[in-house]
């Protein structure tokens, strides 16, 4: 008698290892899927953000500009630009202007880049508010307009071209 309980007492010794390892699995398996579910799903917003972040910079590389001339009077200064990129996009809205290094603000009211977006190789005029280019007569100033996609600047002499009207001239 005292032999078969110990033959008994064995073979469920046996058994439970072998239950403990199918759990052991399980868990492991278990953990596994729960970690591929979460890695797929960051791989997947990590991802969509990389896109967003190239599309952003495709859509910034279309937005470039060039400064055709600067123009004005005793009450406005006002610089043409050409769109130079690939995109009609509001120039006022984006470009930042600066003279001799200080940034001007831009007339929303009297550019017309405000009201017409101009198409690719089109040109359109920016207005600073505030600003007149009478006050540069006889000054060599540099004047920078900066786009998502690019930068333009001009270094000239205001001059003034008769009737009241100023041009900067870069032949100086």
């Amino acid at each position: 008698m005292y032999d078969r309980d110990i033959e008994s007492w064995g073979r469920s010794k046996g058994l439970t290892p072998i239950i403990a390892m199918v759990l052991l699995l399980m868990l492991a398996i278990a953990a596994g899927g729960i970690l591929f579910a979460f890695s797929g799903k960051m791989q997947t917003a990590m991802q969509e953000s990389v896109n967003k972040q190239a599309l952003s910079q495709a859509e910034a590389a279309a937005m470039r500009l060039q400064i055709v001339s600067v123009y004005g009077d005793n009450t406005k200064f006002n610089i043409l630009v050409k769109n130079t990129g690939s995109t009609n996009w509001n120039i006022t809205k984006y470009a930042t202007v600066m003279i001799d290094g200080v940034y001007k603000n831009i007339d929303l009211a009297n550019s017309d880049c405000t009201t017409k977006l101009p198409e690719p190789d089109r040109v359109c005029t920016i207005t600073l508010q505030g600003e007149n280019l009478a006050s540069y007569n006889g000054k060599r100033i540099t004047v920078r307009v900066d786009a998502p996609g690019n930068s333009d600047s001009i270094t000239c002499t205001v001059v003034e071209a008769g009737s009241g009207k100023y041009v900067c001239s870069e032949k100086t």
